[in-house]
């Protein structure tokens, strides 16, 4: 038949689709008189190239809602991150003890050096100050419990919005913490009374599948 004719005269052309490049950030100075004690006034906020948006949903389109912000510095021997999460117009951060429960973020980070291994590390901050960390990405039962000795997290409520602020010693992070130079690296908001999560990089899938997700470079 005359259809049957014209499919066999389709011409198919491949096409290439590039795969997409990670989002990447870099750690900066560690900000004057830094104490981990959530309050994050001291960090650069104004400087966009250390700033990082977190606006994405799980899923990788825009969220609604104000985005939230994240900051990276790097010192001689641990690793500091700030986050400030706005809250909607009148609304207060759920307080829940347990992780995942409640308003909160989910840190998620693993070393890129290939031949380094390791699993990804995933850790939850609550707006109460506790934080617990997770075997959901491949850590042993023993990495877990020694991340949650490491860490040291705080969380502060303020006008509209909530901030916490962790410490990671590298060598929690890799066995040679002088040669750790990229993680691939993601974070999320969970606002639990909207049911609604923000991230840094959407995967897809769960925030922590940091593979998918974006590359902190440490520098030196």
């Amino acid at each position: 038949t005359g259809q049957a004719k014209l499919q066999q005269n389709v011409e198919v052309v491949p096409i290439t689709v590039a795969p997409r490049e990670a989002p990447k950030t870099s750690a900066g100075a560690v900000p004057a008189k830094l104490k981990v004690d959530g309050d994050v006034s001291e960090w650069p906020w104004d400087d966009s190239a250390r700033v990082m948006t977190l606006e994405q949903s799980p899923q990788g389109g825009k969220a609604g809602g104000a985005p939230a912000l994240a900051c990276v510095a790097r010192g001689q021997r641990a690793l500091y991150l700030a986050i400030r999460v706005p809250l909607p117009e009148g609304a207060t951060a759920s307080v829940q003890a347990g992780g995942w429960r409640g308003d909160g973020v989910e840190v998620s980070f693993r070393n890129a050096d290939p031949d380094a291994g390791g699993p990804i590390f995933v850790q939850w901050g609550s707006t109460g100050g506790t934080f617990e960390s997770s075997p959901a990405g491949g850590a042993s039962a023993e990495q877990v419990s020694a991340m949650q000795r490491a860490i040291v997290y705080a969380a502060k409520a303020g006008e509209g919005q909530w901030s916490c602020e962790w410490a990671i010693p590298l060598s929690a992070i890799a066995s040679t913490p002088d040669k750790l130079k990229t993680l691939m690296f993601n974070i999320g908001v969970r606002h639990a009374k909207a049911n609604r999560w923000l991230a840094w990089v959407g995967t897809g899938a769960e925030i922590f599948r940091v593979d998918s997700a974006g590359v902190l470079e440490l520098g030196e």
